[in-house]
Order: structure tokens, then sequence, then C-alpha cells
């Protein structure tokens, strides 16, 4: 599925915007990242004053066609840029935009949406959306085992290799095995898998990780992010393999605090459970591994829990430093 295609999260910022019109009428909004405009139209046809659309790829053309051909040329401006480093003429009332990666925080888009505010919102204005949750829920799939096998293979592999350049060439590669085996782990087991989970994969209840305030977070927080320890227990029902962790976030449209949005609140949510309910964003899988591979062996996977049983967790949400767009 595409984030075009993806009507769940098309819908809840149509709920949020055009349900809440008396929060944009005669306002001035910025749509930051605004691809193909779909929310700086939502804007304007709530009654928005004046939109101004930024996009810094080229995408930025095809907006402007759109905005044209829908009849909202006179409302909104399409900015090709960067926000860094664009101008504008006034201060806005309201931001939107879909910022949103996997696991909430992948692509660093949230970064351009907190500078936008603090360089473009006026005091006291609102963004779309306000709020932003990260969960952990534990599950089963079979990315688990696959991603061990795999595992299991290339360390085959790679043992089998070591051997065959002492047979035959008579050179002594096993000095690399520590190197190899943490480039394997991390290929494999230190990496997570997409994955679109129904309610039947989840096998206790969800528990809150992180939650942030949009409206307060500083730049300086969400980019030190990966320096705090984020804690949270997963209390089981029944006995069971656990597999691995599931993640997935919600974002909430509260509006301003002096422009707050209807009862009850849209909240877009990318949680496991049926098919129609899906998102582009899925739901991301942490699997739980032995601490060391036994080639010869029979290893059993996952984590075996009883009712009752509460698993506690420390994570870290950290961004590589020669990759700060991912995590």
């Amino acid at each position: 599925m595409s984030m075009l295609q993806d009507a769940q999260r098309t819908r809840a910022y149509e709920h949020a915007i055009l349900g809440n019109e008396e929060c944009f009428r005669d306002k001035v909004v910025l749509d930051v990242g605004c691809g193909t405009g779909v929310l700086a139209m939502f804007a304007a046809r709530a009654g928005a004053r004046k939109v101004y659309a930024i996009e810094a790829s080229d995408m930025a053309s095809a907006a402007k066609q759109l905005v044209e051909a829908n009849g909202f040329g006179s409302v909104i401006e399409v900015i090709q840029g960067m926000t860094e480093t664009i101008t504008l003429p006034e201060q806005v009332d309201v931001i939107v935009s879909e910022w949103m990666g996997n696991f909430l925080l992948k692509e660093a888009m949230l970064d351009t949406v907190l500078l936008a505010r603090d360089r473009f919102l006026k005091p006291g204005g609102a963004l779309y959306p306000s709020h932003a949750r990260v969960f952990l829920a534990p599950c089963a799939h079979s990315c688990f085992a696959d991603r061990w096998q795999a595992y299991a293979d290339e360390q085959w592999a790679w043992r089998t290799f070591v051997d065959e350049m002492t047979s035959k060439y008579g050179l002594d590669y096993s000095v690399l095995e520590s190197r190899h085996e943490a480039e394997a782990s991390e290929r494999h087991l230190q990496s997570w898998d997409w994955a679109a989970l129904n309610e039947s994969h989840v096998l206790g209840p969800a528990a809150q990780l992180l939650e942030l305030d949009l409206r307060t977070l500083s730049l300086e927080r969400l980019q030190a992010l990966h320096n705090e320890v984020f804690t949270c227990k997963l209390l089981f029902a029944k006995n069971c393999n656990v597999g691995g962790l599931c993640g997935y976030f919600d974002v909430a449209f509260n509006g301003g605090p002096e422009s707050a949005t209807k009862s009850p609140r849209v909240v877009l949510s990318t949680a496991p459970g049926p098919a129609e309910n899906s998102t582009h964003w899925g739901q991301q899988l942490f699997g739980i591994f032995p601490k060391e591979l036994d080639l010869f062996g029979i290893q059993r996977l996952g984590l075996d829990v009883k009712a009752g049983d509460m698993l506690s967790c420390q994570v870290r949400i950290g961004r590589p430093a020669k990759s700060p767009r991912l995590l």
C-alpha cells in the first residue's frame, strides 16, 4: 500500500480538518511537506484565508497543478523549498503536516515540523496532529524464525568459507570472525521487519513507551531522544511463546490551546487490527533471539511466559550517525 492509497490516513486528516472548520475559518495555515497538497486543499475547503504549502521536492509542481485544477489557486500558495530557508510574509495560525514515519520517528521529518513551528507559528497556534504516542506489544510472527534461520545460514556459510581458506590456501581468516558475527547480527537480528498484523498476532495488551506533545516538545529534546531510556512493562494473560515485540503509534488531533477540536477528537492509529483498518505504516517487529548460536543443535526461539508474568523493557530510540533519517 502506498501513502497516497492509505485511506485511513487521508480520512483521519479529512475528519480532523473538515470536522473542525471553525478552527480553520479565516485562518492562515502552513502545510509542511505538502506532497500533492491534499492537506492544504482540505484546509482551504475548511475556510482558511491563506494556505502556504511547502514542498522541498519536485512534487511541488504536481501540487501546483492539483491546487489549480481543484479551484484553490486563489487560497493556496505552493512554495518549493526547505523549511529551514524559506520565508513567509506572515505568521500562521495552524500547521498541518503528515510527518510520521515507521515507528513514528523514522525519516526525521518531525524535526522539520518543529522548526516550522518555532519559525512561523503564532503563540497559541495549533498543530495537526498535536500529540503522538508510541506503543509496544508482545506478538508472534513467522518473520522471527525466518530472521534467525537467515542468520544461522550466514554463520554456517562463513564457517565453511574460513575452513576452505585454511585447507585450500593455508590462509587464516578466523581473525575476522567477531567482526563478521557482529555485522550479521546487526543485519538479521537487530533490525526490524515491517508487517501488517491482525489481533491474532498480538499476545497481550500494549504498553505506552513514549508520548510527545508537539506544542511544547523542543527540537533539542527530539534530536537527543537517543540519549533517553524508555521503559514499559508488558503483562501476559496466558501461557505462550513470545516471538518478539511489535511497535506502532497513534497521533491525536487536539488542536491548539486557543482552538481545541471537538470531542470525540480524531485519533489516527496504526495498531494491529482488521485489514480494512490497516495503514501503509503497518507495525515494526523486533525479535527476541537466543544470546548465542548453536549451529549443531536445535534452539527454541522467543520467550516462554506464563499467565501473570510481566516483561520489563528498556528501549532506546536511536538515529544512526551515518543515516540520521533512519532509526
